[in-house]
């Protein structure tokens, strides 16, 4: 009798340390899902990002997705703001492929501005140009990415060091 109550002592305290983990864990995913704690994690995160900023009016995301709200990044040649980005996510396709996979990515009045860098611009010297070099040396994605719809519109204003333009319209 004394071995079936100390196993039944012991499932107990398994049981209630298992609800505890489990309590615990979603207060943390409810935590997660409030947008100042996402406001303050994309400030983080875009911290890490050596002289790009990132900010944005409103955010919220959960597991199937969110949106953002005035996007507007900025760095060394280039700044780009939207005025949304929605994006959906497929969960379940994620957790069983162990990639990010993204249903539609959407970009509404997206707004690029591609100048020369202002340390290149200061240093006019004679020589080879310098170019932007795009958005790819501070992005860290992650490893496997699937995206099946992405959708964008806006406009672009290129600047070159010898005072030329272009711009207008574009759409992805």
């Amino acid at each position: 009798m004394r071995r079936a109550d100390s196993r039944h002592r012991r499932f107990g305290w398994l049981v209630k340390g298992s609800a505890a983990c489990t309590g615990v864990l979603v207060l943390l995913l409810c935590a997660l899902m409030l947008p100042p704690v996402q406001a303050r994690l994309l400030r983080l995160v875009s911290a890490s990002l050596d002289g790009v900023t990132v900010e944005a009016d409103a955010i919220g995301f959960g597991p199937r997705g969110g949106a953002l709200k005035g996007l507007s990044i900025e760095g060394p040649g280039f700044s780009l703001q939207a005025d949304a980005v929605d994006l959906a996510l497929n969960p379940w396709a994620s957790l069983r492929g162990l990639k990010l996979a993204v249903d539609a990515l959407q970009f509404s009045a997206v707004r690029v501005h591609l100048q020369p860098a202002p340390a290149a611009a200061a240093d006019a010297a004679p020589g080879p140009a310098t170019t932007f070099r795009g958005l790819a040396p501070i992005l860290r994605w992650p490893q496997r990415v699937s995206v099946k719809a992405a959708a964008a519109q806006g406009s672009l204003l290129w600047e070159s060091a010898d005072q030329r333009t272009l711009s207008g319209p574009w759409e992805l």
